[in-house]
């Protein structure tokens, strides 16, 4: 008889099964002592993704939020001309031209916001004066000098009670 016909074929499967689920346990407790530096290698595998796939995303989202108004400016464009042909290329050239409109209109609203938000904060700064500034840290000065003198009132009326209290438990 040979010793393959001699093993039960169920015990020698449960054998298996503990032999994996043994060194699967091994495997697992070390790689749980390299934690770290898995970590930091997989840290640094998506840190360089996320940079490849940031310019795309916001790309993505910018044209997003833009179709719609690229869209209203094509249909103004076509509106406006009514004889244009239905040509393939003067298609491409409306809708560059609309794209480039567009663009335009965006960073005119930023160049504006940004003029408005610097005239503001300039027209700010230009009416802080040496008297105000004085009078703001004068202020802060006072206000620390009565937190002090607070305080060591505080301090000192709890040190009296105290040695009321000892006196009290002494007689």
């Amino acid at each position: 008889m040979k010793f393959r016909d001699k093993l039960d074929r169920k015990y020698l499967k449960i054998v298996a099964y503990v032999v994996l689920a043994v060194g699967i346990s091994y495997a697992l407790i070390l790689l749980m002592g390299q934690y770290q530096s898995i970590g930091k290698s997989l840290m640094g595998g998506i840190n360089w993704v996320a940079a490849i796939l940031k310019p795309a995303v916001i790309g993505a989202i910018l044209a997003y939020i833009l179709n719609p108004l690229v869209g209203l400016t094509e249909r103004m464009i076509t509106r406006n001309a009514k004889a244009l042909s239905q040509n393939p290329i003067q298609k491409r050239r409306r809708h560059t031209l609309a794209v480039l409109i567009t663009l335009i209109f965006i960073v005119a609203i930023v160049l504006a916001s940004l003029t408005a938000v610097i005239y503001a904060v300039t027209r700010q700064v230009q009416t802080i004066n040496a008297d105000s500034i004085n009078a703001l840290v004068n202020s802060i000065v006072d206000q620390r000098n009565h937190l002090n003198t607070a305080l060591k009132s505080g301090f000192q009326s709890t040190t009296s009670a105290r040695t009321m209290i000892l006196t009290l438990k002494r007689t």
